[in-house]
């Protein structure tokens, strides 16, 4: 690349980058290895559980696959009905928020006393596959109320199963 600039002018400095160029060609190995990744989330990192802590993988994008079904996600998210499901279930009225304070103290309460530490782990690690195993359905989800990316969107759903495991 030292002729970059004289390649126009000069037809000599042209083929002698031309030459070099074959020659780093010829010289390529023919058998490239292939890749070591897989679309497995967790084939490079540990599972998460309640007895150690690990942060969840975000998708690998880099393979085929991964970047199939983001592209499904993004074909769902058109026409979906996911967030206003969400929404509509979600809907109170004021008249109902007292109750409900009341009934999350008393949930937290019981939470608490009912419930030993390995019960509520459990139950969080519970939450953290449910979570994982509705990865799609979010991002489907964020797609459409926010118009989040894959990029954006799946490292908040890694960061809200590892909330749970943690």
């Amino acid at each position: 690349m030292s002729a970059v600039f004289e390649l126009a002018e000069n037809s000599e400095l042209f083929i002698r980058e031309q030459k070099r160029f074959g020659a780093a060609l010829e010289n390529i190995e023919k058998n490239v290895q292939s890749t070591n990744r897989i679309a497995k989330r967790y084939a490079a990192a540990p599972e998460p559980s309640a007895e150690s802590f690990v942060n969840t993988p975000d998708t690998d994008r880099a393979i085929e696959s991964n970047r199939e079904w983001a592209a499904g996600i993004f074909e769902n998210a058109e026409n979906s009905e996911l967030g206003k499901q969400a929404v509509a279930d979600s809907v109170i009225v004021a008249s109902e928020v007292p109750g409900l304070v009341r009934d999350c103290r008393k949930a937290a309460s019981n939470w608490a006393t009912l419930r030993g530490a390995a019960k509520r782990a459990k139950i969080l690690e519970e939450c953290g596959k449910a979570l994982e195993s509705r990865r799609a359905e979010f991002l489907e989800i964020m797609a459409l109320e926010a118009g989040k990316t894959i990029e954006q969107g799946d490292p908040e759903v890694s960061e809200a199963v590892d909330f749970a495991y943690y």
